[in-house]
């Protein structure tokens, strides 16, 4: 029964982005038109919980207006985690930028968190940002995982800057 709904909440996860995609497309490409020189590529921020676990921090980089690649890096000592030597954490992500309007964005993405004591997940996002006068940026988002075929609902705060 579990399962069922796990498999459910994926489906129905799926079918709001497809249909997001599909309704907002052209609106999504006419707000969000922009001269790509005045674009900001780059952000970097730390995100508590999230995509990495429990905390990490973030390089993101604007491949296209609408498409980001992002790594992040966590860093547990022994006293923090049930091993004898230090874990570190690395979260890779590709991220679609399904909707924007003037400041605001929702994205979507889809990745792996690396770990360095062998356990890794695949990880996804679906997130709020704000962009504060293009410099900094606020970001809540569904940051769930797939460890060992077994799905854990997950949720993030980060806040970074851009340039």
């Amino acid at each position: 029964m579990e399962n069922i709904t796990k498999y459910i909440l994926l489906i129905s996860l799926a079918a709001f982005g497809i249909t997001a995609v599909t309704i907002t497309s052209s609106l999504a490409q006419e707000i969000a038109r922009e001269n790509s020189q005045n674009t900001k590529r780059h952000s970097i921020f730390l995100e508590l919980a999230g995509n990495g676990g429990f905390y990490s921090l973030n390089y993101s980089y604007n491949i296209t207006q609408r498409l980001s690649a992002r790594i992040g890096a966590e860093v547990f000592p022994p006293a923090w985690v049930e091993e004898s030597k230090t874990v570190m954490g690395i979260p890779i992500l590709v991220n679609y930028q399904l909707i924007r309007i003037r400041n605001h964005h929702m994205i979507a993405g889809i990745g792996t968190l690396l770990a360095t004591n062998g356990v890794s997940s695949l990880t996804g996002a679906f997130a709020y940002e704000l962009h504060v006068d293009n410099r900094a940026m606020l970001r809540l988002g569904f940051t769930p995982h797939l460890l060992e075929g077994n799905f854990e609902p997950w949720a993030g705060l980060g806040v970074g800057f851009i340039f």
